[in-house]
């Protein structure tokens, strides 16, 4: 304001969105919600944080093809797939058609599942024809 002073013009005093809370929990064995009611009706947060795992979600879109088939996806990561499912056409665009969080202790396995999972199959390139010379010259 011209006198120095602050107006608040949004307050955004809830959870993150997206899969931000489940990669919370998957992260730290934790219950994000328990805590948050936790934290409103009781005002503490009683969970340990330890974060035992990196964690990440990684979305793909419907019109790339990808290395990786989904099953593929799903036998390849094992238990470092924790979650997968399709994503809200309202949040597809930004976060993806399909969303996977992945978690391990090695942050370097994560980022590389990430990769893997992301990889796109690279549309082949057909060779330049030879040209013909013209017939009488």
């Amino acid at each position: 304001m011209a006198d120095g002073s602050l107006v608040p013009l949004e307050v955004n005093i809830r959870p993150p969105g997206g899969m931000t809370v489940d990669m919370f929990n998957f992260a730290n064995d934790i219950d994000f919600y328990r805590e948050w009611a936790n934290m409103v009706v009781h005002g503490r947060f009683d969970a340990v944080l330890t974060r035992p795992y990196a964690c990440a979600y990684v979305g793909r879109k419907h019109r790339f093809t990808y290395r990786l088939s989904h099953e593929q996806v799903l036998d390849k990561l094992g238990p470092m797939l924790v979650h997968h499912s399709a994503m809200s056409g309202v949040f597809a665009r930004a976060i993806g058609d399909y969303g996977y969080i992945l978690r391990d202790p090695s942050e370097e396995r994560v980022v590389a599942a990430c990769l893997a999972v992301q990889e796109k199959v690279t549309p082949r390139v057909a060779a330049p024809r030879p040209q013909r010379e013209a017939v009488g010259a």
